[in-house]
């Protein structure tokens, strides 16, 4: 990993932290252990459902971007109908709905980090190939 990637993914780091702490929110309100486990299973399931000797790091990476997504949309789905299915105990409202909206929200870092990784090793590769001569 160059100094640019590793200053790149603390812009990136700081900029979520900063959002968090600027709008009066705790960083511990976005952790949310179920949504976590939803989201990562089903990359893991994913990645080894699709397991290939023959895939390049970049197919892999994207496969695991696209699980992240399908993970966190059938995670929202089910926190949804938990939230519609508890909706005489309030108590029980907050608990799913984060795990609704938190589950889509790790879908999307998963898939961010994925796909500029794919995206960062794909040009690394374009540049160290050797130029086809006619």
């Amino acid at each position: 990993m160059s100094k640019q990637n590793i200053f790149g993914a603390i812009i990136w780091i700081a900029t979520l932290a900063l959002m968090t702490t600027t709008e009066g929110m705790r960083i511990p309100a976005f952790i949310n252990i179920p949504a976590l486990l939803w989201v990562s299973l089903g990359v893991i399931g994913a990645l080894l459902i699709t397991k290939d000797p023959r895939q390049s790091r970049d197919e892999k990476l994207k496969i695991a971007a696209q699980a992240a997504w399908m993970s966190g949309i059938i995670s929202f789905i089910v926190g949804l109908v938990a939230v519609l299915s508890s909706l005489d105990a309030p108590e029980m409202i907050g608990p799913n709905l984060a795990v609704a909206l938190l589950s889509v929200l790790y879908a999307a870092i998963v898939s961010l980090v994925c796909n500029t990784l794919a995206l960062s090793h794909e040009a690394k590769k374009e540049r160290w190939q050797p130029a086809t001569t006619r």
